[in-house]
């Protein structure tokens, strides 16, 4: 763990919404390392809230589980998707409720005071789903007929798999699809992230203060954080991958190989380069073998990965035909290797690119196909397979080699242009984060490559 004297990345922050599956554990396989960092954090005095959109626990099993695992938790830090379910459903009115789920979500309603229904039921107020590992056929169409009736529909998270050692099951976004395609009704509520009310619960269980996110998906942890305006860090140790960065609508603060990252330096911001990087940008591309020809003039296009104290240990750049754009330049100082400072410059430019239009973002390259390919992209081929309007910039057309292969990444965007969103969108809040905030903070994505 580090000294008291070096700035980490826990430092920034008073308390800490750590997501579970993903984060800590993986069914029942607790991640190396967690609990030695939840531990550290606590001798820091940081305050904790144990977050997860999974139902099928009661807060007491899940802090037993983590005991277990050897990651100290008690009942009272815990907040799940069933308790905010129940919290709901009470503030409806509904007295009863059937239920797919396990034992969190019924423990949850039957102490709110609502009647749990097993069975054949025409009683029933609400249909409730969540995670449940036992659900068959029989209760599935007792619920789509039950929301035929009039019942509404209610799940306690949206969740689309579960990260288990062996692979993704089926979540309980899984489980409410089969009940809304059959009725096609959308759920009238989805009650976990990344929805604002868990999140709101867990930071006023931890008494307040300066919340950051932890959590191992984009849709959820990421999106529902960056709505609310609050920092966030993305771990790859659950659902997320590093490419999924690339179609991201909404950019993690950081991103890192598990929760390590927090007892470590503070990660490199990414921003828009600036006229005072010109040298240092130089320096690195000459560093790393690559052309360097032309920086002062692409710096509006060129983005910048800074340490705390301003220097320049990542760059890349980015030049916009129409529907085309091609990623070049991409260079790291040796010193912020594995720190996946490639993959987050690749991910803020991937992002401009995406929202000025571009569909398709090409790459080429000699020695970083491996490099680009785990992002995503797909070879394409030599440089014939490049649109003209690339192939013919000095670059291409005077410096690369015949050995070079060209990638290609086809981008997702909304029909008015944009990256794709993947959760709640809050632009103003996130213009209020880039005014807040250091030049960057917003894209200063930490990963561990």
């Amino acid at each position: 763990m580090p000294g008291v004297a070096v700035t980490v990345l826990a430092d920034r922050y008073d308390c800490f919404l750590l997501d579970l599956d993903g984060v800590l554990y993986r069914a029942d396989d607790p991640i190396a390392g967690a609990g030695d960092v939840t531990t550290w954090l606590r001798e820091q005095g940081k305050r904790l809230a144990f977050v997860t959109n999974n139902s099928s626990k009661t807060p007491q099993q899940v802090a037993d589980k983590l005991d277990r695992m050897g990651i100290h938790a008690s009942a009272d830090e815990v907040v799940t998707s069933a308790l905010a379910t129940a919290s709901l459903l009470s503030r409806w009115g509904v007295r009863s409720a059937y239920v797919i789920g396990e034992a969190g979500i019924r423990s949850a309603l039957e102490e709110a005071g609502i009647e749990v229904l097993d069975g054949r039921s025409d009683r029933a107020e609400a249909v409730v789903v969540g995670w449940d590992r036992g659900v068959t056929y029989d209760r599935l169409r007792e619920a789509a007929l039950l929301v035929q009736r009039g019942a509404r529909l209610v799940a306690t998270n949206a969740d689309a798999s579960y990260p288990a050692p062996d692979g993704k099951w089926p979540g309980a976004g899984a489980i409410l699809a089969a009940i809304t395609t059959t009725t096609g009704s959308p759920a009238e509520a989805e009650v976990g992230k990344p929805n604002p009310p868990l999140f709101e619960s867990a930071l006023e269980r931890t008494g307040g203060g300066r919340p950051l996110v932890v959590g191992d998906r984009m849709d959820t942890d990421v999106a529902g954080a960056a709505a609310l305006g609050w920092d966030n860090l993305l771990v790859f140790t659950g659902v997320a991958t590093p490419a999924d960065l690339l179609q991201a609508g909404h950019l993690p603060t950081y991103v890192a190989k598990d929760l390590s990252a927090l007892t470590r330096e503070a990660p490199p911001s990414i921003r828009v380069a600036a006229p005072a990087d010109a040298d240092a940008i130089d320096r690195l591309l000459q560093a790393s073998a690559l052309d360097a020809d032309g920086v002062r003039g692409r710096l509006p296009d060129t983005f910048a990965a800074t340490t705390e104290g301003g220097e320049v240990v990542g760059t890349c750049a980015l030049e916009l035909f129409g529907p085309f754009a091609h990623l070049r330049s991409v260079a790291v100082d040796p010193r912020a290797r594995g720190a996946h400072v490639g993959t987050t410059l690749s991910a803020r430019a991937a992002s401009e690119a995406a929202a000025r239009g571009a569909e398709e973002l090409f790459a080429v390259t000699e020695t970083a196909t491996g490099f680009f390919e785990a992002l995503g992209f797909e070879r394409a081929g030599a440089r014939e397979a490049l649109p003209d309007r690339i192939a013919a910039t000095p670059l291409i057309r005077d410096r690369c080699s015949d050995q070079a292969v060209v990638l290609r990444l086809t981008l997702r965007t909304t029909p008015d242009g944009g990256p794709e969103q993947v959760g709640p969108t809050r632009q103003e809040v996130r213009a209020r984060r880039e005014a807040a905030v250091p030049a960057g903070r917003t894209a200063g994505l930490r990963s561990p490559r």
